[in-house]
């Protein structure tokens, strides 16, 4: 059994891996909280979900949206929309691709809980 779950969370990396910068634990974590909230969230409740610091989310989500702190294209997967009545607020909300990437992703989940 310990085997099988072995497999199944490095087909669970390997596919969060392939799609660029995926590939920290940190940004898996920071795509997943944004995946499974109700609606828009926000940089304060990630940082208390994921507990990390707001100079990492900030390079995190930077990467996973269009705005890259580092080299290279963001991934596009999530959208930061400021709040129109408070401009020091912002949401953040999965783009359609990042909603195709976490469908891929339960579906790799569904199908280990379903063995």
């Amino acid at each position: 059994m310990l085997n099988k779950r072995v497999h199944h969370h490095c087909t669970f990396l390997k596919t969060c891996k392939q799609v660029g910068k995926l590939h920290s634990i940190n940004s898996v974590i920071t795509f997943l909280e944004v995946a499974r909230s109700d609606g828009p969230c926000s940089p304060t409740g990630l940082i208390s979900s994921t507990g990390l610091s707001l100079s990492t989310l900030s390079r995190i989500l930077g990467n996973l949206g269009d705005n890259p702190q580092s080299h290279g294209p963001g991934l596009e997967l999530i959208l930061l929309h400021k709040n129109p009545e408070n401009r020091r607020e912002k949401f953040i909300t999965l783009t359609a691709k990042g909603r195709i990437l976490f469908e891929t992703l339960m579906t790799i989940e569904t199908s280990f809980n379903l063995r």
